[in-house]
C-alpha cells in the first residue's frame, strides 16, 4: 500500500545515478576507464528512462559535468559548491547529450603523475544528489592516495596482527571514513565501486570498501586487468545499471513475547531505533535475523511482523508488511528434517566474516571447529531449561522467507 506522506524522508527519492570515473594516466592507459565507460554507455539504453544522472570525474581536478552549459565544472572547495548548478538531469532528456560526453572521455588520455581521489568524489556525489540519494558508480586505480581524504598505505609490524589490517585504523581517515560512510546511509546513497590495484601495491580495501559495506552496495575487485576482468566488469556494471532498486528502504522486525533479537548479519546500517536502513535495496539482499527463546511462546508457531518502506521506479513511497508464523520444536529429529543446509551454510558463513574482523583468522577457526563438534553431537531433545534454545531468521527481500532452528 502507499505509505502516508510522514514517512516521505527523503520527498525526492527515486531512480537517479551517479558516475564517476578515474580519469588519471593509469587508469585511463590501463583500459579499465575505458572499459567502464563503454559499458556504461551500452547500459544507457536499457536504464530506467526516468532516472536522475549526474557525471564526475578524477584527474587533474575534480570535475562535475553541467548539463545546462553543456560543459565540465571544475569543483575547487568541497565545503560549498552551491556555486554548481545543473549538474544533475533526467536521463531520457539528455541520453544523446550523456553519450556524446562519454565518447569525449574516450578520446581522452589521462591526466599525468597524479592519482584518483576516490572520497573526495563521492563527497561531491553527496553535495549534488542531496534531498534525493541514489547509487554511486565508481572505478578507480589503486588506493586513493589524492586529495583532502588521502589515505596512506598502512604497514606491518612486528606488534601488529592480521585482525587490524581488516578493521578500520584509529583516528584520523578512520574515524573520517566511518562519519562518511554514516552520512552517505543517512541521505539514501548505496555506493557501488570497481576497483583494480596498481601492480604490487595494496589498495587498502578494508578502509575503501567501508563505503560499500555500510550503504548496501557492492565492491568489485579486479586483481588483474585481462580480457576475462574487462568482460566481469561489464556484465558487473552492466547488472548494476538495470536491475531493479527500492530507493530510500528500510525495514523492521517486530517479535511476539518469549522472542529477543540478539543480532543482524548483512550488508547493512542500523539506527538507534534498530531499524534496518538500506539507502538502496535489491531483491537479492538477504538479513539474518539472530533471535534467542526468552520465555513461552504462543501456541501453534512464533509471531513475527516484517514492515518494509521504499519508494518504487516511478517514486510511489510504498510500505509493505509481511506476517509469519513460525513453527517450533524441541525435536532435534523434527528440526533436522525441515532445515535449509545452504541456508545454514550462509548463516555460518555471515558468522565467520565477522569474526574474522572481531576476533581474527585464528580464533575464527576455533569457533568453527567447536560449532562443528557440537553439532555433530547425538541429541533428541532440545534441554528445555537451559536458554530456552534459539533460531535464526533469515529473509531475502523478494522471495520466500527461511528459518533455522539451533
Amino acid at each position: 500500500m502507499l505509505a502516508p506522506k510522514i514517512f516521505n524522508s527523503l520527498p525526492d527519492s527515486g531512480p537517479s545515478f551517479c558516475f564517476i570515473f578515474d580519469m588519471t594516466y593509469e587508469a585511463v592507459q590501463s583500459g579499465f576507464t575505458y572499459q567502464m565507460i563503454t559499458s556504461a554507455k551500452t547500459a544507457l539504453d536499457s536504464m530506467n528512462q526516468d532516472s536522475h544522472i549526474c557525471i564526475i570525474t578524477m584527474g587533474a581536478v575534480l570535475t562535475a559535468y553541467c548539463f545546462t552549459d553543456h560543459t565540465e565544472a571544475v569543483i575547487c572547495d568541497l565545503t560549498d559548491i552551491s556555486y554548481i548548478s545543473g549538474c544533475t538531469a533526467t536521463l531520457i532528456d539528455v541520453i544523446d547529450e550523456i553519450k556524446s560526453y562519454f565518447n569525449y572521455l574516450l578520446t581522452q588520455s589521462g591526466a599525468p603523475n597524479t592519482t584518483n581521489c576516490l572520497f573526495s568524489a563521492c563527497e561531491a556525489a553527496l553535495a549534488l544528489l542531496s534531498g534525493s540519494g541514489g547509487v554511486i558508480v565508481a572505478n578507480f586505480y589503486g588506493m586513493p592516495s589524492k586529495g583532502p581524504r588521502a589515505i596512506t598505505a598502512r604497514q606491518a609490524t612486528e606488534s601488529g596482527t592480521e585482525v587490524e589490517f581488516l578493521r578500520l585504523p584509529k583516528g584520523g581517515i578512520g574515524d573520517y571514513t566511518g562519519k562518511f560512510c554514516a552520512a552517505l546511509n543517512n541521505a539514501g546513497f548505496s555506493v557501488h565501486l570497481f576497483g583494480t590495484p596498481r601492480p604490487n601495491q595494496s589498495m587498502e580495501l578494508a578502509i575503501v570498501g567501508c563505503m560499500s559495506g555500510l550503504t548496501g552496495g557492492a565492491l568489485h575487485h579486479y586483481p588483474v586487468l585481462d580480457e576475462f576482468a574487462f568482460q566481469d566488469l561489464h556484465n558487473d556494471l552492466f547488472r548494476t545499471l538495470t536491475q531493479e532498486y527500492y530507493w530510500d528502504s528500510s525495514m523492521r522486525l517486530r517479535v511476539s513475547n518469549g522472542i529477543k533479537i540478539n543480532s543482524l548479519s548483512g550488508n547493512i546500517y542500523t539506527n538507534q531505533h534498530q531499524t534496518i536502513i538500506f539507502p538502496v535495496m535489491v531483491g537479492s539482499y538477504t538479513v539474518s535475523f539472530d533471535l534467542s527463546i526468552t520465555g513461552d511462546l504462543p501456541p501453534g508457531g512464533a509471531l513475527l511482523q516484517l514492515a518494509i518502506l521504499f519508494t518504487n521506479s516511478v517514486r510511489q513511497r510504498v510500505i509493505r508488511i509481511f506476517n509469519f508464523m513460525l513453527p517450533y520444536s524441541t525435536d532435534i529429529r523434527a528440526i533436522g528434517s525441515t532445515a535449509d543446509e545452504g541456508a545454514i551454510a550462509t548463516i555460518i558463513l555471515k558468522q565467520t566474516s565477522t569474526n574474522l574482523m572481531r576476533i581474527g583468522p585464528a580464533e575464527t577457526s576455533n569457533e568453527i571447529k567447536k560449532m562443528i563438534t557440537v553439532m555433530k553431537q547425538p541429541r533428541t531433545q532440545i534441554p528445555v531449561n537451559s536458554d530456552h534454545g534459539s533460531f535464526t531468521f533469515e529473509f531475502r527481500c523478494t522471495e520466500n522467507s527461511k528459518s533455522i532452528w539451533s
